[in-house]
C-alpha cells in the first residue's frame, strides 16, 4: 500500500471510530473487543504494512501477528 493510500485508510478509520464511539460506549455489553479488532485494528496495521493473513507464508513462531485466543 502506497503511503498516500495508507494515510487517506487510516483518517477514514478515525472518521468512522469517531462516528462510532459513543454508541459504542452506550451499547449494552460495549463494543466486543474481537469486533473492534476486525473494524479498526486490523485495517490500521494493514495500513501500517504488516502481514495480517501471513501471505509470506512464514512458520507460526516467526509471523508478524498472532491470533490469541479472548480472555474472559
Amino acid at each position: 500500500m502506497e503511503k498516500d493510500q495508507a494515510r487517506k485508510l487510516l483518517d477514514e478509520l478515525v472518521d468512522r471510530y469517531g462516528q462510532v464511539a459513543d454508541r459504542a460506549h452506550k451499547m449494552d455489553g460495549g463494543y466486543p473487543e474481537e469486533q473492534g479488532r476486525v473494524d479498526f485494528i486490523d485495517p490500521m496495521l494493514m495500513a501500517f504494512g504488516w502481514d495480517l493473513r501471513n501471505q509470506a507464508n512464514l512458520p507460526h513462531s516467526t509471523r508478524e501477528v498472532l491470533v490469541e485466543p479472548t480472555l474472559t
